[in-house]
């Protein structure tokens, strides 16, 4: 929140309410993983029926996807993959983890209604907030292209077995192709694991002659010279990089620090200078162009 690396992360640039909690000392994790997320909810509501006590300062009105696309262009769909690993790591739609299940097509405008809202608290570069999920990025950012027509949503569970990735995998590119799509674009969440989920994904689009574009954070080693994905695709060519989770930096000393006394990684108090991996900055590497990263060409 604080300078010099306050720009790593969009949410030092937003008005932040931070939980903190200490579980009953018997409580069982399923428990605690529940009541955390039913109470945030709670929250949630109070603090959007506080805004509804004053004008918006912009109305956005949305339409549904046409059948068809308005002057023939190009029509993409924006395929996102959801953490569905368990407590603590889950993610809902309409309430239902997507555990176990296949690609879902839905209306992008659902996404705008809280359809889709997180409970994964792993990750925190990697983490995609419910707060995204409603205003998502890239789903955004192809609406108001005008070169562009956004086409459908695809959500996909993240399963850990293999089998089950390369099922999923087949199955959204189906998807795609069934509703006619020209291009997709493929998000994650998550670390390394996750990568196969958008890389099998645009191989499997690839051979359904879609066009393919995956927006991957790298996991590179410190100074950026390892691997770049756990698993590369083999047909696919088209990425974006959000950035290196390995990079490292130093955050100053500061005098208070909400959400915790400690730095568990590091073992140490939370208001010591302390040198960390950017991978720990919430939303710092978002998965889904959330960030503030950017390049330029070396000179």
């Amino acid at each position: 929140m604080a300078p010099p690396e306050a720009g790593r992360s969009p949410l030092s640039e937003t008005h932040n309410l931070v939980v903190e909690f200490d579980p009953a000392p018997d409580a069982e994790w399923e428990e605690v993983e529940a009541a955390l997320r039913r109470g945030l909810l709670h929250l949630a509501v109070h603090l959007a029926d506080a805004a509804l006590e004053v004008e918006p300062d912009a109305i956005e009105e949305l339409t549904d996807p046409a059948a068809q696309s308005p002057d023939g262009l190009p029509r993409v769909a924006v395929v996102t993959n959801i953490q569905t690993q368990g407590r603590f790591k889950d993610v809902f739609v309409y309430g239902r983890s997507l555990s176990g299940g296949l690609a879902t097509l839905l209306s992008p405008n659902e996404l705008d209604d809280g359809a889709v809202v997180s409970g994964q608290y792993g990750h925190p570069a990697l983490r995609n907030p419910t707060l995204l999920h409603q205003t998502h990025p890239v789903v955004a950012a192809v609406r108001e292209c005008q070169d562009l027509h956004l086409a459908a949503l695809v959500l996909c569970p993240e399963p850990v077995d293999q089998n089950a990735k390369e099922l999923v995998s087949a199955h959204a590119a189906r998807l795609c192709a069934a509703v006619g799509v020209d291009a997709a674009i493929l998000t994650k969440e998550g670390g390394g694991n996750a990568d196969a989920d958008v890389t099998l994904k645009m191989d499997r689009l690839e051979e359904q002659g879609i066009a393919a574009v995956g927006v991957l954070p790298e996991m590179a080693g410190r100074d950026g010279t390892g691997p770049s994905l756990v698993v590369p695709p083999t047909k696919g060519v088209a990425m974006v990089s959000t950035g290196n989770y390995d990079e490292r930096l130093t955050l100053p000393a500061c005098e208070r620090a909400l959400g915790g006394d400690q730095v568990a990684l590091l073992d140490r108090p939370a208001t010591e200078e302390l040198e960390l991996p950017v991978a720990v900055v919430l939303c710092a590497l978002s998965p889904l162009g959330w960030g503030r990263l950017t390049c330029h060409e070396e000179v």
